[in-house]
């Protein structure tokens, strides 16, 4: 499979997850009546999916220069994807 119909087949993909998490969320809430919890649990199924990737793949870890020289508006990625799952919850 070429590399062009890989990235476009995962994008397709991450789309569809994207609004299936929003629903996924919404519905959480109303099962267990509270967006904060929704969230919470949410955001832990993203850290074990996260972690069994990198133990998976096993990336390179980045050097602690290229770490101190990430500009800060790069770092507030996951406090804004966490108001995100917060907000998809309630």
């Amino acid at each position: 499979m070429n590399h062009l119909l890989a990235f476009v087949l995962l994008a397709a993909g991450a789309g569809a997850c994207i609004a299936l998490q929003a629903s996924a969320n919404g519905n959480f809430r109303k099962n267990i009546d509270s967006p904060l919890f929704a969230a919470f649990f949410s955001i832990c199924g993203t850290i074990l999916t996260a972690g069994a990737a990198m133990l998976l793949l096993r990336p390179a870890v980045p050097s602690a220069d290229a770490l101190r020289a990430t500009p800060w508006w790069n770092w507030i990625g996951g406090p804004l994807g966490a108001l995100i799952v917060l907000a998809g919850a309630t």
